[in-house]
């Protein structure tokens, strides 16, 4: 990590969601933020080499938008093509449920860092 940019590593997994927990998690890969980023970088165990990009929604939306294509330049970074959307659910304060439009599966984020963890 360059300029000792911290990164807060965040499990992500697919499992069943009951009465607020997560039952029978499987690890599906992990989510990365770097400490002057506002953004977080996924990476799937099922598409390795490729990255998404996790993004708040402006405004009082308390949703995120997950993109595949991240541009970068003088004024800042700027997102394109989405391909999904996460959000915070009212019964589980623990993780943050995303899902791909093309996959009828739900993700769970780790919404605490979790040490030593690794893609």
């Amino acid at each position: 990590m360059t300029n000792e940019q911290k990164e807060l590593r965040h499990e992500l997994v697919v499992g069943r969601c009951e009465g607020g927990k997560i039952l029978l998690t499987k690890n599906a890969g992990l989510a990365i933020r770097k400490s002057a980023e506002t953004f977080y970088s996924l990476k799937l165990h099922m598409f390795p080499g490729l990255t998404y990009f996790l993004s708040k929604n402006f405004g009082e939306n308390p949703n995120y938008t997950i993109f595949s294509k991240i541009i970068g330049d003088e004024g800042g970074v700027r997102f394109q093509n989405p391909v999904g959307a996460a959000r915070l659910s009212n019964d589980m304060r623990t993780h943050l449920e995303i899902r791909f439009n093309l996959m009828d599966r739900r993700l769970f984020m780790s919404l605490f860092p979790t040490p030593g963890a690794h893609i």
